[in-house]
């Protein structure tokens, strides 16, 4: 979705489907919205979060069957967070997750 410091993106109700990723926030990203879209059959993550992101809303997405390949980093899950710094907020999601679903200000 988004290369290194790509900044204040609304992606709104999009359908994503056979794909590489779903969507892909890229590392040092900030200030980008993810809302209500669906995510399904994508090689890797429905969404995932790269090193360095922060402060990026992802809130009421379906996710379900990414992560068909079982690739590193992501593996086999929908919703992927590999951010180490920054917070980055994950509100009623639906998928499999490397987190606790339930997080909110994930840092």
């Amino acid at each position: 979705m988004t290369g290194a410091g790509t900044n204040n993106n609304r992606v709104l109700e999009n359908k994503v489907a056979k794909s590489d990723w779903g969507f892909l926030v890229n590392a040092n990203s900030s200030g980008n919205a993810l809302e209500r879209n669906h995510l399904s059959n994508n090689t890797r993550a429905g969404i995932a979060l790269g090193s360095g992101a922060s402060g990026n809303l992802i809130v009421e997405n379906n996710a379900a069957g990414n992560g068909r390949e079982n690739l590193a980093p992501s593996l086999t899950f929908d919703l992927f967070d590999n951010t180490t710094a920054g917070t980055n907020t994950w509100l009623r999601n639906k998928g499999t997750a490397n987190f606790p679903i339930e997080s909110v200000g994930r840092d």
